[in-house]
């Protein structure tokens, strides 16, 4: 239902590609002008998120070797059961 009340333009003028130019613009801007995107220092996973998003957004080489460690630590303090095993 809501994806035939929008208008015939709505696909063309908010696409994928222009939401992702214009936040990756947006946070550019931000970043340029000293505005810290993600607090840093907040602790839990908020913090640990932060960081993530400073090594995605930074395009730096860090950002895959941060989630896979931050992937073993969330499921390790939050999964409710173990991931299936391989041998299963």
């Amino acid at each position: 239902m809501y994806r035939a009340s929008k208008p015939w333009w709505y696909d063309w003028l908010y696409s994928a590609a222009t939401l992702d130019a214009w936040a990756d613009a947006a946070a550019t801007f931000l970043v340029n002008r000293g505005v810290q995107l993600y607090a840093q220092g907040c602790g839990g996973i908020r913090d640990d998120l932060a960081k993530g998003a400073d090594h995605l957004l930074g395009r730096d080489a860090h950002y895959r070797r941060w989630s896979d460690a931050a992937i073993a630590r969330f499921r390790s303090a939050y999964a409710t059961s173990a991931p299936p095993s391989d041998a299963a």
